[in-house]
């Protein structure tokens, strides 16, 4: 609630973090509407909406939002936290204020690759050590802060060039897509290395994926480098492992 003019204003906003090349800026859309004393009518003429980067001289901050790497995974992880993840640090900032949360975990190589969900107690991030490539599984604790330990990692035989956390089932599995056109899902379990679950070969880049539902049969759809689409449809076996059918092209956008 602000004041504007001797009259009680609702302010609400939301903030957005944007990556940029090499760095992150922060834009607050504020929306303010006078403080309705009937039956709320909806009419947007009452409504005022602006737009600011933050921090400003008129909106100084004392946030944790990290500005000077570019981020490359963020989400909204619960209603009292955020997640931030740039090439060099992770870190949990507390809802609304974006003051940082806990300890930030750094990194001695820059990430890769790195993903985050709303309500997934991890996150995964991919980066190259001594030559090799490892994606990682940094768990998050029930007081909602990263760990971090080298037996929940596994080595990758190339450059990730997608990675997703997915749902399936009500479960959280992760996606790497790889350079040598291979697709994997992998079930994490606590304080190990992600198990492999399906590994399926493509001769095109998948560089993005999500699961939707054909029939009441999840359906792993991968959108690859050179425009197409490709569907999977998914069993599992009573060991909890994947099957996949043969994958068919849907679409591809250069072609008319």
């Amino acid at each position: 609630m602000t004041e504007c003019d001797g009259r009680q204003q609702n302010e609400h906003y939301a903030t957005l973090a944007i990556t940029l090349p090499l760095e992150t800026i922060v834009v607050r859309v504020v929306r303010t509407q006078p403080e309705s004393r009937g039956p709320c009518s909806g009419a947007w003429e009452t409504r005022v909406w602006n737009t600011y980067q933050v921090p400003s001289d008129d909106i100084p901050t004392d946030d944790g939002v990290m500005r000077d790497g570019e981020t490359i995974s963020a989400c909204h992880w619960s209603d009292w936290h955020s997640i931030q993840i740039t090439r060099q640090e992770a870190r949990i900032l507390l809802r609304p204020s974006l003051r940082q949360h806990a300890n930030s975990i750094t990194f001695d190589s820059p990430l890769l690759l790195a993903a985050s969900a709303s309500g997934v107690p991890f996150v995964a991030v991919t980066y190259r050590e001594a030559g090799d490539i490892y994606l990682e599984i940094l768990p998050i604790s029930i007081s909602v802060s990263l760990g971090r330990a080298r037996a929940t990692r596994i080595q990758l035989a190339h450059d990730p060039t997608c990675l997703e956390i997915i749902q399936l089932d009500g479960k959280a599995y992760v996606f790497v897509s790889i350079r040598e056109s291979e697709i994997t899902l992998f079930r994490v379990e606590d304080e190990r290395a992600p198990a492999c679950m399906l590994s399926v070969a493509l001769n095109q880049f998948c560089e993005s994926a999500l699961v939707l539902l054909s029939n009441g049969q999840p359906m792993l759809v991968c959108a690859t480098r050179d425009g197409y689409l490709l569907n999977t449809i998914l069993t599992i076996d009573t060991e909890g492992k994947f099957s996949s059918t043969v994958g068919k092209y849907l679409a591809n956008w250069h072609q008319r």
